[in-house]
């Protein structure tokens, strides 16, 4: 890594936006490119407890708020589409007891059941 470029850089983006991130005009590109607020109220809905009884629907809305991701790679995107496309019934219902493990706080059972599928 170049430290000298990187500090010209850093240099020139705080003289242009004083503040750096926190500037209002990069906050505002920030919300309109990354909305975090209406990401987490999108999940919460999809993730409700009512939903974790239908262990494919799940699975349609984890698709669903990867592919409306912005911090996700369009490459990723497509590679979860087709595993979770691909899932069979048995692993539709262990993917969604690991993501409902992780979601209602036991972070550690949710990673490995879903890493072991």
């Amino acid at each position: 890594m170049n430290l000298i470029k990187l500090k010209q850089a850093e240099a020139a983006f705080l003289q242009r936006y004083p503040g750096g991130f926190d500037n209002p005009e990069i906050t505002a590109i920030r919300k309109k490119k990354h909305n975090v607020d209406k990401m987490v109220a999108f999940a919460q809905e999809c993730f409700s407890k009512r939903n974790f009884k239908l262990p494919d629907l799940i699975v349609q809305n984890m698709v669903k708020v990867v592919s409306r991701s912005s911090i996700i790679s369009v490459f990723e995107k497509s590679g979860f589409m087709d595993f979770a496309n691909g899932l069979s019934r048995e692993e539709q219902e262990l993917l969604s007891s690991g993501l409902r493990a992780l979601w209602q706080g036991s972070a550690h059972r949710g990673r490995a059941t879903i890493l072991d599928l």
